[in-house]
């Protein structure tokens, strides 16, 4: 300070725009320094180059902070797009859980459970194929005295496809009030000839032609029904109806063969 004196150790009042040089020193025992400017809580800050400017203390600048965008002169912290990782996310509750929403509207995001149809193997989610149609009978369809095949009631689907394949099971009960000792029942399937099904007593498929059949053994004497699987695989080569059909593989001595309700065509499509 050229032209200013220090008084004991202090500042005068005032500096009058005097200049404090590198040649001058300050006693630590300085009591008053005023500088105009800035605002209350705001602090002198340099910009590395001598160059000082009043700041909020604390605040930082607004611009690009790599993950993060100040803006708002140092109010508003955007966190930029894709920068989140999967580790600084929430520890999710439990295994086999699928993170999404399910209260109406928007908000946070929820735990999704695993439902029935769905599997989760590692971190692969899948489908566990559910049946297309499934047709059951509900009502006991009796012959008698006959052995050509006829369609059930019941067991038949309209809606079989061009061009695609299925898979279909029968599960059929069936009775027979007769006094041969081991009678069976004649089955059939129609409507597509490019198929084949067999039955779970007998291993040679046959055609699902509507008039080729293979047997399956019933109960005698209005006993219990028996229970007997048919299975077949089929690609359908036109749209197509197809039809459970049954007769009695022989009418001597009878009084009636039943397909009893409860029977039932369960039908996947596998392609």
């Amino acid at each position: 300070m050229a032209t200013t004196k220090l008084n004991n150790g202090q500042l005068p009042a005032t500096l009058s725009s005097k200049t404090i040089d590198n040649t001058n020193d300050i006693n630590t025992t300085t009591t008053r320094l005023k500088i105009t400017g800035g605002s209350s809580g705001q602090v002198l800050s340099t910009d590395g180059s001598g160059n000082l400017s009043w700041a909020t203390a604390g605040g930082v600048s607004d611009g690009d902070k790599g993950d993060i965008t100040v803006s708002g002169s140092g109010g508003t912290w955007t966190i930029d797009n894709g920068v989140v990782t999967y580790a600084k996310l929430q520890d999710v509750s439990a295994s086999s859980r699928l993170l999404g929403r399910a209260t109406a509207g928007a908000g946070d995001a929820e735990e999704i459970t695993i439902g029935s149809g769905l599997s989760l193997s590692g971190t692969t989610l899948s489908i566990l194929r559910a049946p297309i149609a499934v047709i059951t009978k509900t009502a006991d369809e009796t012959i008698t005295s006959s052995t050509t095949l006829q369609d059930d009631d019941a067991l038949t689907w309209a809606s079989f496809t061009s061009g695609k394949s299925y898979w279909i099971e029968l599960n059929i009960l069936t009775s027979r009030t007769n006094t041969t000792a081991s009678p069976a029942l004649k089955v059939g399937f129609s409507g597509n000839s490019n198929g084949y099904f067999k039955t779970d007593n007998n291993s040679t498929p046959v055609l699902c032609d509507g008039s080729a059949s293979e047997s399956v053994p019933i109960n005698v004497n209005g006993g219990v029904p028996r229970a007997s699987l048919i299975t077949m695989a089929l690609k359908a080569t036109s749209n197509f109806t197809g039809t459970f059909r049954f007769a009695q593989t022989t009418t001597s001595s009878s009084t009636g063969s039943t397909v009893h309700a409860g029977s039932r065509m369960t039908i996947w499509e596998v392609v």
